[in-house]
């Protein structure tokens, strides 16, 4: 469905996006990820024909619309901000795309009133607006009720792709989670290829089909929520995404010498995930090809698990708990062992 070829865009000496290549396919669920900076929007807005790429093309259902106004693109866009009319009530702004070509837009569609009012009231429902809704003004609102009437006026109009740019930043934690859950449900209802910008990561595993991860204009890594967590494909998006542990030489060097323990390069930047790791009791069984000894430094509660701070070798390491999975606490200073999977170690050639 969206293809980017060779893409950049720069804004004078600064290029934001270099040499992109990337495809997403029609009905995916597409997240552009990365900090504040990395040129996620900045692409976004190419796609949407807002920002004119200095190299390159892209191409939608394999048409080049590198050059082509973003009216004649068939993308409807939501804004971070919503960019919703003050003035105007909430039909009125859902309507307002179609109010706008049956004025005669260029190529536009005759759009009846008659047929306005249904489908404005069938993309109110299918977003979760109630009809009761829909005569009152935008700034009787909620954030969440105004984001989705930004996400209904953009789907009245029957897009080919829908993009989000960080929809959901400016409403609360518990908020966000409602939200995302009942925008992942609409896009699967409604069947649209979509593109969403954000630099939260739990949004991006939880939502997406697939990730692209980016960092000073460049590509990362694309791929899956499970790839990009699980096998990371730079040490970049192995820091970005998610808590890990850098594994020191001397770490490694201990998993490596017990018997039948996994080959790991000492010289490799190493990391593992706090969740992977596995504490137990000195004496208990093993349950992993490699462990360390170590003592408890401290432990913090976060309800769902704890995490506990580990004392190993030369470094510390961060180990997950999960609620109710151990019925032992430990206290700072127990002597522990820390189970250590080689699966789950990822290791980067050393520059």
């Amino acid at each position: 469905m969206i293809r980017f070829e060779d893409v950049d865009v720069a804004f004078g000496e600064h290029r934001a996006v270099s040499h992109l290549d990337l495809e997403i396919q029609e009905g995916e669920f597409f997240t552009l990820l990365g900090p504040s900076g990395c040129g996620k929007t900045t692409a976004l807005r190419s796609l949407a024909g807002f920002v004119q790429p200095t190299g390159g093309r892209i191409l939608i259902a394999g048409r080049d619309v590198t050059r082509v106004p973003s009216e004649k693109r068939e993308v409807g866009m939501v804004f971070q901000n919503y960019a919703l009319f003050p003035s105007m009530n909430v039909r009125e702004n859902i309507a307002f795309g179609l109010t706008v070509n049956k004025r005669g837009q260029t190529d536009a569609k005759k759009v009846s009133k008659a047929e306005q009012t249904r489908r404005v009231n069938e993309i109110a429902d299918r977003t979760g607006l109630a009809l009761s809704q829909l005569d009152k003004n935008v700034s009787e609102l909620s954030g969440g009720q105004q984001q989705r009437v930004a996400i209904a006026r953009a789907l009245v109009l029957t897009p080919r792709i829908l993009l989000l740019d960080e929809p959901l930043s400016n409403l609360d934690a518990k908020l966000r989670v409602q939200l995302r859950e009942q925008l992942k449900e609409l896009q699967h209802e409604v069947g649209v290829t979509t593109v969403y910008v954000t630099h939260d990561q739990e949004e991006a595993l939880t939502l997406s089909d697939r990730i692209a991860v980016l960092d000073a204009g460049h590509l990362q890594q694309v791929g899956t929520p499970e790839e990009i967590y699980d096998r990371s494909g730079t040490p970049f998006v192995c820091r970005f995404i998610g808590e890990n542990n850098r594994l020191t030489p001397a770490v490694l060097i201990s998993l490596g010498s017990g018997p039948g323990a996994p080959a790991l390069d000492a010289t490799a930047e190493s990391y593992v995930r706090p969740e992977k790791l596995h504490l137990a009791a000195p004496d208990a069984a093993a349950n992993s090809p490699a462990s360390l000894d170590g003592s408890v430094v401290g432990r913090t509660y976060h309800g769902s698990h704890s995490v506990y701070t580990v004392a190993v070798e030369d470094t510390t390491l961060r180990v997950s708990v999960p609620a109710g999975a151990s019925a032992h606490q430990w206290d700072a200073g127990d002597a522990v062992r820390v189970d250590v999977d080689p699966r789950w170690i990822l290791q980067y050639p050393a520059v």
